[in-house]
């Protein structure tokens, strides 16, 4: 201290959020008291069958812990250049315990994940003559309790 004023020093104990500093050690917990939470979408493909691909969707936040809470998601369909949505040619649906928002007839697929932060999301190829990659986009969305987001992307190739 020079007086009544505290000096924070390089390795020395934590600045308190209040003295404009973190109140932490690490990322996580420095996160944790901002309240900047940041979580993402881990996505795994299943197999295609009857023209359809479904994605298991398991929210996370950036530390590797499970969500333990409902979360709200939006997914789209892309074409290879991650330009253009294809609305119409593929449709999304929650095949899992999650619930659906609105139907993928609009620019995208908006649903509730169950209360484990999980959902499962069916891409289909309308046509069912589609061969080739197109591009699942998955980005989480807040709903009381504020987080920020990172959107995850995932290749689904049709044969």
């Amino acid at each position: 201290t020079i007086g009544a004023a505290y000096i924070h020093r390089v390795g020395g104990t934590d600045v308190a959020v209040t003295d404009g500093g973190t109140g932490a050690s690490t990322a996580v917990a420095a996160r944790v008291n901002l309240a900047l939470t940041l979580r993402t979408a881990d996505l795994t493909p299943g197999a295609e069958a009857a023209n359809a691909i479904p994605v298991t969707i398991n929210i996370v936040d950036v530390d590797g812990s499970a969500v333990s809470a409902v979360t709200r998601l939006h997914c789209e369909v892309f074409d290879a250049a991650m330009l253009r949505a294809l609305v119409g040619a593929f449709t999304c649906a929650e095949t899992g315990a999650g619930t659906e928002i609105s139907t993928s007839a609009r620019p995208g697929l908006m649903i509730n994940t169950d209360a484990n932060g999980d959902a499962i999301v069916t891409v289909t190829d309308v046509s069912g003559a589609f061969a080739g990659t197109v591009y699942l986009r998955v980005t989480p969305l807040a709903i009381g309790t504020p987080f920020y987001s990172t959107s995850s992307i995932v290749a689904l190739t049709f044969a």
